[in-house]
C-alpha cells in the first residue's frame, strides 16, 4: 500500500509539472504574439533637423510600413518579431536592409532605426489609420489618372454658392491641415472651410 501511494504521488507530481509547463508555454506564446501590438502605430524616425513621419501597421502574422513624404504606402515588412516587450522589424527596399529594434511600453514603441550603418532613434504611438470623415460630405471627382476625393463644406440655405478649392499641399498634411510631422491637431484648413461656409462660400478640400 505504501508503494502504491508513492506511485500515485509521483504520477500526480508529473501531471502537475506538465500542467505548469504547458501554462508557462501558453503564457510565453501569448507574450510573443503580434496580436499584442496589432493595429496602426504613427510616429517618426528622428533624423536630425528633419524628423521623418512613418506609419506602421501590425497584423497577426505580418506588418506594413508607410512613409508618406516619400510616397511609400503599405510596404511589406520582411520580418516582424515580438519577444515579450522587445520588438524587431525590418524591410528590404532597393537592395537596402532597414531595421527597427525597439521596446513596447503601453501605447508606445521606442528604439533604434538602422540604415547603411547609420542609426537614429524612432518612436511610435498607437493611433488610428484615418481621420473619421463625414461620408455625406465626401465627394469624388474623376480626374485624369484616377479619382480625387475631397471634403465638401456647404453654407446653410439655398445655393448656388461660389466654390473655393483648398489644397493641403504635398507632404504629410491632411485635408484638415493636420500633419503627423507635428504633435497634436490644429484643424486649420477645416476651420477655414467652416468660416468660409459661414460667409456663404462653399469649399472642397483635399490632400
Amino acid at each position: 500500500m505504501k508503494r502504491l501511494a508513492i506511485v500515485f504521488s509521483s504520477i500526480a507530481m508529473i501531471f502537475l509539472l506538465l500542467a505548469a509547463c504547458s501554462k508557462e508555454k501558453e503564457e510565453e506564446l501569448e507574450m510573443n504574439s503580434l496580436e499584442i501590438i496589432e493595429g496602426v502605430w504613427k510616429g517618426f524616425i528622428n533624423i536630425p533637423n528633419q524628423p521623418l513621419p512613418i506609419i506602421v501597421e501590425f497584423e497577426a502574422d505580418k506588418g506594413m510600413i508607410s512613409i508618406p513624404v516619400q510616397g511609400l504606402n503599405n510596404y511589406p515588412l520582411t520580418n516582424t518579431k515580438l519577444n515579450e516587450s522587445d520588438v524587431f522589424f525590418d524591410m528590404n527596399i532597393q537592395g537596402q536592409k532597414l531595421t527597427f529594434d525597439g521596446k513596447v511600453e503601453k501605447e508606445k514603441i521606442t528604439g533604434t532605426f538602422t540604415q547603411q550603418g547609420q542609426t537614429f532613434s524612432f518612436e511610435l504611438a498607437k493611433g488610428s489609420k484615418e481621420e473619421e470623415v463625414e461620408e455625406d460630405r465626401l465627394v469624388e471627382v474623376k480626374v485624369e489618372g484616377g479619382t480625387m476625393s475631397g471634403q465638401l463644406e456647404i453654407p446653410e440655405g439655398d445655393g448656388p454658392f461660389p466654390l473655393m478649392v483648398i489644397i493641403a499641399g504635398s507632404g504629410p498634411t491632411d485635408r484638415n491641415g493636420n500633419s503627423i510631422a507635428l504633435p497634436g491637431k490644429n484643424n486649420s484648413l477645416k476651420m477655414l472651410a467652416e468660416d468660409l461656409a459661414a460667409e456663404g462660400v462653399a469649399t472642397i478640400r483635399y490632400d
